[in-house]
């Protein structure tokens, strides 16, 4: 999602008589402070997205935020924000949602989630062979598949006790390897993309 073509909070109304018409009931006051409030929302699920390494959950995590936004916008309107920072409010929501949302989906491998969504037929069945083709040491083998289970290089480094730095320079060399081997006629590059591709 491009946020900065959403609109933002300012960009529709002064926010005291916005929050004013909310707190009395009104109806497009609350749909803009809704909509006011999904640029904002749309950061927060990048900023999350980065820093959990879970892209494939954008979608999901997008949709999460907007429900977190209703959610805290009707709490103002039936009057629980004792203040009158309602910003400030409804991006807690989102950030405690989407995080809530990662943790749940985080147990879920995101190679599986590739090829649930990807049909490369039968090989699929040799995927991981491919993929562990590519690592020389247990070690590396390990860093894979913590990755697969959604660990992100700083629960690796604590997990293996090193420094994530180290997690970090294991994981792209294991990316360029399986780059390397990519351009040499596999079909399977993009099932890793997730695992070891992204950035911490």
């Amino acid at each position: 999602m491009n946020y900065r073509k959403l609109p933002g909070i300012y960009d529709i109304e002064n926010g005291e008589s916005l929050l004013e018409g909310v707190r009395n009931g009104d109806t497009l006051s609350f749909e803009r402070m809704v909509l006011g409030h999904t640029r904002i929302a749309a950061r927060i699920v990048n900023s999350l997205a980065q820093m959990w390494q879970v892209w494939y959950l954008r979608s999901d995590l997008d949709s999460v935020a907007y429900v977190a936004i209703v959610t805290a916008v009707n709490n103002i309107r039936e009057q629980r924000l004792r203040h009158d920072n309602f910003t400030s409010y409804i991006a807690c929501y989102v950030r405690g949602y989407v995080r809530e949302e990662i943790k749940k989906a985080k147990k879920y491998a995101p190679l599986e989630y590739e090829l649930s969504c990807v049909d490369y037929g039968p090989a699929v069945f040799d995927a991981l062979d491919e993929i562990y083709s590519v690592c020389h040491s247990a070690t590396e083998r390990r860093i894979f598949d913590l990755r697969r289970q959604g660990c992100t290089d700083m629960d690796i480094s604590k997990k293996l006790k090193c420094h994530r730095s180290r997690i970090t320079q294991i994981r792209l060399e294991l990316k360029a390897r399986f780059n390397r081997k990519a351009q040499n006629g596999t079909k399977l590059a993009r099932t890793v993309r997730c695992d070891v591709g992204e950035s911490s």
